[in-house]
């Protein structure tokens, strides 16, 4: 019974070394995100935040992603992280900063800088590299005179993991 509770005492860290892990995560994302903020205001371009979910391609899994980023004279900076809905030890959870060039406005191709965080307890499993992206973004709200807002797709390349995207891109003047 004793090795039992021992057993159950060590998995409970475990969890919290994950939820810690995933938590520094996020507010890094955020600390990035004002970060982003601050510049665009001082610099007077545009901000912009994309939520979307989509499906990691090489694991099998769902994800979800949020990003916030600033356009100014067609070049694109942005940060955010997506994240795997299963808990596996193998899922990704990207964080990352990227910049790229909009084309048309709609066609924006990125590269960028990405930190894949897999477990907090064997750390050769995480790694960073250079990833590429590529998004297109529809935007439907100028209609409604609020130019830039609207859908997108995006698929992101990163060390031999793939993944697809889709959500909603929403900028704010």
């Amino acid at each position: 019974m004793r090795k039992f509770i021992n057993y159950l005492q060590n998995k409970k860290k475990e969890i919290k070394n994950i939820s810690y892990e995933r938590g520094a995560l996020i507010v890094a994302c955020v600390c990035i995100t004002l970060l982003l903020i601050f510049l665009s205001n001082s610099a007077k371009s545009q901000v912009y935040t994309d939520w979307s979910s989509g499906y990691d391609i090489t694991q099998h899994s769902g994800i979800g992603a949020m990003g916030f980023g600033f356009t100014q004279s067609r070049i694109d900076v942005d940060g955010g992280i997506s994240f795997s809905f299963n808990r596996g030890v193998q899922s990704n959870n990207f964080m990352h900063m990227r910049i790229g060039y909009a084309f048309a406005d709609m066609i924006v191709p990125q590269i960028g800088y990405y930190y894949n965080l897999r477990s907090s307890d064997d750390k050769r499993l995480n790694y960073s590299s250079i990833g590429y992206s590529l998004k297109f973004v529809l935007p439907v709200m100028k209609y409604f005179k609020i130019n830039g807002t609207g859908f997108f797709v995006q698929s992101i390349y990163v060390n031999k993991q793939v993944q697809a995207l889709a959500g909603l891109h929403a900028v704010f003047y």
